[in-house]
């Protein structure tokens, strides 16, 4: 449900969601907690993509990785 926050909050547990989070969060050690943390900044979940046919993805890893680096990306 972390990944789903608009779910959670239909569901009525945007708030429990959001502190299991900030408990989980808090409990990892310092170097975990900022990768958590940059990971959180950077990914996004599309959900209901999930139940559609398979889309091709042929840059997806160029993408991604120009993200991690903070690269910026020319689209045509």
């Amino acid at each position: 449900m972390a990944g789903l926050p608009a779910a959670a909050a239909e569901l009525g547990l945007g708030a429990v969601v959001t502190a299991a989070q900030l408990k989980l969060t808090a409990a990892l050690p310092a170097e975990l907690r900022d990768r958590a943390e940059r990971i959180t900044g950077r990914f996004h979940l599309d959900a209901p993509a999930w139940y559609r046919g398979t889309d091709r993805t042929p840059h997806l890893t160029e993408v991604a990785d120009a993200v991690w680096i903070n690269c910026a990306v020319r689209i045509r």
